[in-house]
């Protein structure tokens, strides 16, 4: 992503300017959106979810934009390019022909669009997927935010997003003009994210763990999350691991090794949440293990269902230590820390099942599970790499048995 400080652009040469905020250059085919100081939209918190949102990918296939707009460090707006002529009647400028009604307050944009159709089908997986990968999601739909695109419809007004957790936060006049299915959508989301940690967690010891440096970016812990409703920073967004795997497979009864475990989050949820027999964790860093200790305590989960244990497995027998007594084995992007890559293998090959996310192995990964015993796989999903809006890592699940007797529930 690119920034242009707002003092480099010529807005002089604007042909239009809409409430001293929208510009649109007719010449240059661009469109500019820069927040107006003094307004809510000025506020710093609304810039850091944009940005948020921006480097976890969401408006990927909803929007086309490569430039923000900076003032003295700070996200003041963006660039999109590619825009048609404004439509002034409607005081909207967007990258297509507007959806627009006769009553520019009618914001039902789709309300007489047939659900069958496949370019709104299209639209709204889209914005489904994106809220599902990253937990955020668009909340203003009106019609001089929606932009026909001919092959696929997108969106404009980029900031109008919200994390799942404020969904009932929102002002009430944008959530009775979403789709009724997407809103359904969102409210599930909402439950299956938000609602089900209201289960006894210890938010005091959950602060104190997120306050630990654990591998993020900036001295920061690995993980974002939310629990009870409160959003924790990290690197990496849990919820889109989560969503990979917690239903994949029949967890009751399961026995679990995580290795490189980092904040203990993968143990503690499948045994909060999963009903899984036990759990292993291990990590070499002394931070992770101080963190998955308080998290472990935070869930209120006992010592004997969640062992916990540093290891470094390039100078140990860990083979011996922790023995073979695993249902399913977690490698999150753990194996390109390892020195003796064909030993870890070696004692992988010992299991059933494999929880495996490739870290820089993606081409081969398939393979070097298939020579090791491993002949059925299915891709659980793709996450991003922290904020990076390029990179991406697969999650797979790998098995001896075949594809027909696999673990799987969908």
């Amino acid at each position: 992503m690119l920034y242009k400080h707002i003092d480099t652009i010529d807005f002089s040469s604007c042909e239009t300017v809409i409430k001293n905020r929208l510009y649109y250059h007719l010449l240059n085919n661009k469109y500019y959106k820069v927040w107006e100081e003094g307004t809510v939209l000025w506020d710093r918190k609304i810039g850091d979810l944009f940005l948020l949102a921006t480097g976890l990918g969401f408006y990927e296939g909803l929007a086309e934009f490569k430039t923000l707009i900076s003032d003295n460090g700070t996200c003041v707006g963006y660039v999109m390019d590619g825009c048609e002529c404004p439509m002034k009647d409607t005081g909207g400028i967007i990258t297509g022909e507007i959806l627009r009604h006769k009553n520019k307050h009618d914001f039902s944009v789709f309300k007489n669009a047939s659900e069958q159709d496949e370019k709104y089908q299209r639209f709204f997986n889209t914005l489904k997927n994106r809220a599902q990968e990253t937990g955020f999601f668009y909340y203003d739909l009106v019609q001089s935010n929606v932009a026909d695109l001919g092959a696929r419809y997108g969106i404009i007004d980029l900031e109008s997003v919200a994390h799942i957790r404020d969904l009932f936060k929102i002002p009430q006049y944008h959530l009775d003009n979403l789709p009724a299915d997407y809103l359904e959508f969102l409210r599930r989301l909402y439950n299956e994210r938000i609602g089900i940690w209201n289960n006894g967690i210890n938010m005091k010891l959950i602060e104190q763990a997120w306050s630990m440096s654990t591998g993020g970016i900036g001295f920061k812990p690995y993980y974002s999350v939310v629990i009870n409703g409160r959003y924790f920073e990290g690197e990496r967004p849990w919820e889109t691991r989560w969503a990979q795997f917690n239903r994949a497979i029949d967890w009751n009864g399961i026995k679990i090794l995580d290795l490189g475990t980092c904040m203990g989050v993968v143990p503690a949820y499948l045994l909060k949440f999963r009903n899984i027999n036990s759990a292993t964790a291990i990590d070499l860093n002394a931070h992770h293990i101080e963190a998955t200790k308080v998290v472990r305590k935070a869930f209120r989960i006992p010592e004997e269902k969640m062992k916990i244990i540093p290891i470094d497995l390039d100078n140990s027998d860990y083979e011996e230590i922790l023995g073979y007594d695993f249902d399913v084995i977690f490698c999150l992007s753990f194996f390109r820390w390892i020195k003796n890559k064909e030993r870890l293998l070696k004692y992988l090959s010992n299991f059933e099942n494999i929880i495996f996310e490739a870290h820089d192995l993606d081409g081969d990964v398939v393979s070097t599970f298939k020579d090791i015993g491993f002949q059925a796989h299915k891709v659980l999903g793709e996450s991003r790499i922290g904020r990076n809006t390029v990179k991406k890592r697969t999650m797979y699940y790998f098995s001896k048995t075949l594809l027909d007797n696999l673990l799987i529930l969908r």
